[in-house]
């Protein structure tokens, strides 16, 4: 018996090619399959790639179609939560010209907009950094849409990168649009340096506790036991006093070599001067330990204490 033909991993197959390959419309219609745009199957067990699903779109199905909202944003590389992410809505974020009469089923969620300025990422046409962030402030919290922003003028942004000089002169100078407002309430929390979306939200707890801004990422050298410079990052930190502030992801509590770097760096910080306070998201949820410790530790005010905690 001839083996049952399967489709190489995320692949991205018109109807009629896999009917050529002896897909029945029975196995089609199962959990093996799915449909992600129309006339397009994947396997469900490893789907195409997001970019590649969307390049299909605009080449194949609707031509004037621009990649929009979170869509956008996913391909791009930003942070988002679960819930907005393709991988949990299995839906495309498309807009399209008023005057366009296409219907793309329920694989998409169309925005009926004018056209508006366009950059192309890895083969894909995407909203234009202000509109993308005007229309994901209608879908994110504060908090989101500032590590989105941070995000996208960060170190390991999208090439080509705005500056955040750029993006709030753009801000501020633009029409009004839904959303925009918040952008700019946004932007001007974001910062540049910033490199995860758990810096920016323990950024955001520190100003919002009256904490002083802390320096993002900044570079310091120490001297180990063999006299020889060592030379680190920290994730936030007050220079005076000194005082290093480095959040642990789930990466530092499962990978026991990343908790051994940790002690080594944490050991030769403290030799030369700093303390070192490590940050869990448990401390993201109830800061009073955090927001002790630091006082303890003489970590500089913005101004009174706020009267709440």
């Amino acid at each position: 018996m001839t083996p049952r033909w399967s489709p190489p991993p995320h692949s991205l197959l018109r109807r009629s090619e896999l009917r050529r390959r002896g897909v029945h419309s029975r196995r089609l219609a199962s959990d093996e399959f799915t449909q992600v745009i129309p006339g397009f199957w994947t396997p469900t067990a490893q789907p195409a790639p997001l970019h590649a699903i969307a390049r299909r779109l605009q080449h194949v199905v609707c031509p004037e179609a621009v990649v929009s909202h979170v869509t956008a944003a996913e391909i791009l590389g930003l942070p988002l939560p679960p819930g907005q992410r393709y991988e949990r809505l299995r839906v495309l974020h498309v807009s399209l010209p008023p005057a366009a009469r296409r219907r793309l089923g329920r694989q998409a969620h169309v925005h009926r907009r004018r056209p508006s300025e366009v950059r192309v990422v890895l083969g894909v046409r995407l909203s234009a950094t202000l509109p993308m962030l005007c229309d994901l402030a209608l879908q994110l919290s504060p908090l989101e849409l500032v590590q989105v922003c941070d995000a996208t003028v960060g170190p390991d942004a999208p090439w080509p990168r705005a500056s955040l000089a750029e993006l709030r002169e753009l801000a501020g100078t633009s029409a009004p649009r839904p959303g925009l407002a918040a952008v700019r309430t946004a932007l001007g929390s974001a910062r540049q340096r910033v490199e995860s979306p758990k810096e920016t939200e323990l950024r955001l707890l520190l100003l919002a506790r009256g904490f002083a801004e802390p320096d993002i990422n900044s570079a310091v050298q120490v001297v180990d036991s063999h006299d020889e410079r060592r030379g680190f990052r920290l994730d936030l930190s007050y220079r005076e006093p000194r005082i290093a502030i480095e959040y642990d992801g789930d990466g530092h509590r499962t990978d026991r070599r990343q908790r051994l770097r940790d002690r080594r760096k944490d050991a030769l910080l403290r030799r030369a001067g700093w303390e070192v306070v490590r940050v869990t998201q448990e401390d993201l949820r109830d800061p009073a330990d955090l927001v002790a410790r630091l006082d303890q530790l003489g970590a500089p005010r913005a101004g009174p204490l706020p009267l709440a905690a």
